[in-house]
C-alpha cells in the first residue's frame, strides 16, 4: 500500500497525545517538531513503532475454511518455499482449505524445492491464562529424514523469527529456551498418511505466547510432500485430577484425617 501522511497540532501545554484507530501488526512513523508563535519551526524528532498484533484465547479452533482469523496469523516466508493457506486437495484434512508449504506462491500447489535451503514460519499470537491444556490438530509432511522437516511450538511472544534465519535453539531435537513443544516429535514421517498431534502442558502463570509452525529444508533432495497443518485446536481443562500434595494425619485406631491440597494453577 502506499504511506500515507497526517498532521495534527497540538498547544505547547500538551504533552500527552492518544493515538487511536491504528492498524494492528503495522509500522508507523512519529514525527513531532515546534511550531513557535513567530512561525519558526524546529527539526523533526522522529520515533518508528510497530502496532501489536491481536491476540486469541483459549478455547479456539482454526480450521482456516474463512478469513475470520487471518489478522492474527503473521507470515515470515522464505524467498522459495513458503507457507499459504490453500485450497490444494492433497494438503486438505477436511473442509476445502489448509495451512501448508508451497514453492508456487501463484497457483498455491502442495509441494516444495527440494533444491534450495528453505527457512520458513507462521506465528500465531495467543494469551493463555494458568493452567492445562490440549493442543489438537492434523498434520501430514514427508521431507528427508535428516534435514527436510517442519516444527509446532509455543514459544514465549518476546522471542523473533526471521523469515530465512535459524530460531536460535530450533532444530529438529531442540526448541527455544522457555518454549513448550507441541509437536511430540519433529512433523516429519516416512509416509503421504495424515497424522493427529495431540499434546497435554500446563501453564503456571498467564503468558502471552507466539503458536510457531516452521518448515525447515536444505538444498540435498528431499520427499514430497512437505508440512500441512488443519484444524488446529488449544482448549483449557476447567478441571484435572491433580494435586500439590495429599497428607494423612491424626491416624488412630478406627479413623484418620485426609487433607488434600490441589494445584490452583490446573483449576478455575
Amino acid at each position: 500500500g502506499t504511506d500515507t501522511i497526517q498532521n495534527v497540532s497540538v498547544s505547547g501545554t500538551t504533552n500527552l497525545v492518544d493515538l487511536v484507530n491504528l492498524t494492528s501488526n503495522t509500522t508507523y512513523e512519529f514525527g513531532i517538531r515546534t511550531s513557535c508563535s513567530d512561525g519558526a519551526t524546529s527539526d523533526w524528532t522522529t520515533v518508528t513503532f510497530t502496532t501489536a498484533n491481536p491476540m486469541l484465547t483459549a478455547p479456539f479452533l482454526l480450521d482456516f475454511e474463512d478469513n475470520t482469523y487471518d489478522s492474527y496469523i503473521t507470515y515470515k516466508n522464505h524467498s522459495t518455499n513458503i507457507f499459504v493457506i490453500g485450497t490444494a486437495s492433497e494438503a486438505v484434512y477436511s473442509g476445502t482449505k489448509a495451512l501448508y508449504v508451497t514453492s508456487n506462491a501463484a497457483n498455491k500447489d502442495y509441494g516444495y524445492n527440494t533444491e534450495v535451503t528453505q527457512r520458513s514460519y507462521v506465528t500465531i499470537p495467543v494469551y493463555l491464562e494458568r493452567g492445562a491444556y490440549n493442543v489438537k490438530y492434523n498434520w501430514k509432511s514427508r521431507g528427508e529424514s535428516c534435514c527436510d522437516y517442519g516444527r509446532a511450538v509455543i514459544v514465549p511472544y518476546s522471542k523473533n523469527f526471521v523469515a530465512g534465519e535459524v530460531m536460535n535453539g530450533l532444530s529438529k531435537t531442540t526448541i527455544p529456551d522457555g518454549s513448550i513443544a507441541i509437536d511430540e516429535i519433529p512433523l516429519q514421517n516416512i509416509s503421504n498418511n495424515w497424522e493427529t498431534a495431540s499434546v497435554d502442558f500446563v501453564l503456571e502463570s498467564a503468558m502471552a505466547v507466539n503458536i510457531v509452525f516452521a518448515w525447515i529444508n536444505d538444498y540435498s533432495g528431499g520427499n514430497q510432500p512437505p508440512l500441512a497443518i488443519d484444524n488446529f485446536e488449544i482448549v483449557k481443562f476447567d478441571c484435572i485430577d491433580s494435586f500439590d500434595s495429599v497428607v494423612v494425619s491424626n491416624v488412630e485406631v478406627n479413623s484418620f484425617k485426609l487433607n488434600v491440597y490441589n494445584n490452583p494453577a490446573l483449576h478455575d
